[in-house]
């Protein structure tokens, strides 16, 4: 439901070393994720996916507050998912 809104495009840079993933958690750079050892640009931010992306945090963050079980919502953290790591400003 929420994927088919999203577009993104990933392009790989020839240019970038292979860094360790502790190498891009310290210090990672900016629109770009970290995938097996490689940088790759991360391109497709849209109003329609800032607009999902703010009604997602809304919701957690009221669900959150309700339940009274704490914690944070984050809406750009650096975050693993299948092998990819992903880091927006």
């Amino acid at each position: 439901m929420v994927s088919s809104i999203i577009e993104s495009t990933e392009i790989k840079i020839s240019e970038s070393p292979c860094i360790s993933l502790e190498e891009w958690m310290h210090n990672p750079p900016d629109d770009r994720e970290w995938v097996n050892g490689e940088l790759v640009e991360k391109s497709g931010m849209t109003l329609k996916h800032s607009l999902v992306q703010s009604k997602l945090a809304t919701c957690w963050r009221n669900y959150k507050d309700s339940s009274d079980r704490g914690g944070e919502v984050y809406t750009e953290p650096p975050c693993r998912t299948n092998g990819h790591l992903l880091k927006r400003n």
